[in-house]
């Protein structure tokens, strides 16, 4: 019981990468506090629910990158929720260290 909360938020990232949802909207959506939530999250993964869904949207991405090389970064961005294409690339950046066009160029 006490993870399952955390395995279905976990879930949903995952069923839904088009989707950027707030702690604040999982808490209301399971009927808990946010500090039960967030706190119910990181002792099940070792990381924040921001966290997690961050890595996870960035692996969707390059992996986009490896199977729809012809998508533009934009479309990805687009299609894995981000709010724009600038938001998308500092992300991409922060968690591989290098920008989404540099990656792209790299893996193809």
């Amino acid at each position: 019981q006490n993870n399952r909360i955390a395995y279905e938020i976990k879930a949903f990232i995952h069923q839904h990468p088009e989707k950027i949802i707030s702690n604040r909207e999982f808490a209301n959506h399971f009927n808990v506090s946010l500090r039960t939530i967030e706190n119910k999250f990181k002792s099940s993964f070792n990381m924040s629910i921001h966290q997690y869904m961050l890595k996870f949207k960035i692996d969707e991405a390059i992996s986009y990158f490896k199977t729809f090389p012809n998508m533009t970064i934009q479309e990805i961005a687009s299609n894995l929720g981000f709010f724009d294409q600038y938001h998308f690339s500092k992300q991409f950046k922060k968690i591989t260290g290098v920008s989404p066009s540099v990656f792209k160029k790299n893996v193809n």
